[in-house]
């Protein structure tokens, strides 16, 4: 006889159905008692109600001996063990188990639970990779503002003028540089929002551009990097401001840091083909093959030993496409080590016909 068979049992597939996770109800001795149309996507080989679980669904036998515990334990614990659970499919489940009890406090039947947790542990990677990356970059040029400034405070030492103006360009340029890594992480921290705060409209592109230009200028300017721009004006895509300045600005600050000193960075923005094409060329040191295919990677930086000194937190290039992603551009990068970086991004342009109110009578 069924053990769940009683007046309640409509009441427990109702329950079976509308659980969003999937859920496996098994008997005293594991084997199939009822379960959820989720749970028959979460396995690759079928449940059959009688029988156990698939071993080659559970080959560690966790599941099994995640059953036992609940059930031997029963009353005792009277609430729900856990266990992580990875199944067939490369995905990782935490699986609850609580235990049904009879008039008699004995177990009966377990109740699994599976909840992916996968995009949880993803997510708690990258907020570990984002804390460190965030402390290994803050901690040098922090250091160099606080020794600067001791030695320009310290009574004990005196300075020529020409060091203590030197000590303070040091100070400004190292803030500088903080200034670039804190608009880096809030612009990733952006990019990972589940429901970022967008405002899509029609944006001045061109405007957009020589902004980033005359404020990466400065710092260009400061390694001795010279940046050479031609803007087409009027240039208009529909985007969001602030992802649009993020492409457009860690693009520019890649170019810089990654150029000899008296080399030039070109920037070039201009219509084709009904789209705006942003084209950012560097002569610096290029990219290793073998780094290539991460270029878009969250928190990658450049193994070649030249690069040491000159990688930031590596999300210029990972900011930049996923703001080019959801504006509805293309992305494409050219390097070839020791000789450049070519990066060229196609926009769609703004469309004022697209945003026009249909006249009365007309269908589309």
């Amino acid at each position: 006889m069924d053990p769940l068979s009683n007046p309640n049992e409509r009441l427990l597939v109702a329950l079976l159905r509308a659980a969003p996770d999937a859920v496996v109800i098994l008997d005293h001795d594991h084997a199939v008692l009822r379960y959820n149309g989720s749970a028959t996507h979460l396995f690759h080989e079928p449940l059959i109600a009688g029988e156990p679980i698939p071993d080659a669904e559970d080959p560690r036998r966790t599941l099994s001996a995640l059953a036992h515990r609940a059930m031997s334990h029963g009353p005792a614990i009277g609430s729900r063990l856990e266990a992580d659970f990875l199944a067939s499919s490369g995905i990782l489940y935490r699986v609850g188990a609580s235990p049904a009890l009879d008039d008699q406090d004995q177990a009966f039947a377990v109740a699994l639970a599976f909840h992916n947790v996968d995009p949880m542990v993803e997510a708690r990677k990258t907020v570990a990779n984002f804390v460190d990356v965030a402390v290994h970059e803050i901690k040098a040029p922090l250091g160099a503002i606080i020794g600067f400034a001791d030695l320009l405070l310290s009574d004990e030492i005196e300075l020529a003028d020409d060091k203590r103006e030197d000590y303070l360009r040091r100070i400004r340029n190292r803030a500088e540089g903080l200034h670039v890594l804190e608009q880096k992480l809030l612009d990733f921290s952006r990019s990972l929002s589940s429901e970022p705060d967008r405002t899509v409209a029609a944006q001045d592109l061109s405007a957009i551009a020589r902004a980033a230009i005359d404020e990466a200028s400065d710092r260009a300017e400061s390694m001795g990097v010279h940046v050479d721009a031609d803007v087409a004006a009027g240039v208009e895509v529909e985007g969001d401001g602030d992802e649009l300045r993020a492409i457009v600005t860690n693009l520019l600050v890649n170019a810089v840091r990654f150029s000899e000193a008296q080399a030039t960075v070109e920037v070039t923005l201009k219509v084709k083909d009904r789209r705006a094409v942003l084209t950012v060329v560097d002569r610096g040191l290029g990219i290793a093959d073998s780094d290539l295919p991460h270029i878009f990677d969250e928190f990658y930086r450049g193994r070649s030993s030249e690069l040491r000194g000159r990688t930031g937190p590596g999300l210029g290039l990972a900011i930049a496409k996923r703001a080019i992603d959801v504006t509805g551009g293309d992305i494409h990068l050219d390097s070839i080590h020791g000789e450049g970086t070519t990066v060229t991004v196609s926009l769609p342009l703004h469309d004022p016909e697209a945003n026009r109110p249909m006249p009365e009578g007309e269908e589309s």
